[in-house]
């Protein structure tokens, strides 16, 4: 699955999480911030994100205790 979203020029949040290792609640709050921005959306309402957009996101250094990557 990961070579998936790796391949993928736009990728669905679930993908996206799993091949960065983050939530899938780190990217929809990253969204509702406007850190991140949706390209587009599927008939069914669900968010579609740039790959590339997802991999600068994961890499960013967050705060708070954990110095790990995050949106």
């Amino acid at each position: 699955m990961q070579q998936v979203a790796e391949k993928a020029r736009y990728v669905m949040i679930g993908a996206a999480t799993r091949a960065r290792g983050i939530s899938d609640a780190t990217l929809h709050r990253a969204a509702r911030r406007g850190e991140i921005i949706p390209v587009m959306r599927a008939p069914g309402g669900f968010a579609r994100f740039d790959n590339g957009d997802v991999s600068t996101c994961a890499a960013r250094p967050r705060g708070g205790i954990s110095a790990e990557g995050g949106c």
